[in-house]
């Protein structure tokens, strides 16, 4: 189960399992410069907590470019 969550977040990481992104600023950048901004150095594979906190880490990233994930922004509200 750890090593499928793994892979996930790094397939996730690397822009293969992508979520949908939503603008949150009116003057972001384009959704590929935000991803090549924040997309982070190839590792080699991580337990499962630092995959997790490097998941946490990208979402911040994102956020700074002016995108989010849409649950995050229901997370927010709810």
């Amino acid at each position: 189960m750890r090593a499928v969550l793994l892979l996930v977040a790094s397939l996730s990481l690397a822009g293969c399992a992508s979520p949908q992104w939503t603008r949150i600023e009116a003057g972001a950048a384009p959704l590929s410069t935000a991803r090549a901004k924040c997309r982070p150095a190839k590792q080699p594979d991580e337990v499962m907590v630092e995959a997790e906190e490097r998941l946490a880490a990208w979402d911040r990233c994102m956020e700074g470019q002016g995108w989010a994930r849409p649950e995050t922004l229901l997370a927010r509200k709810g």
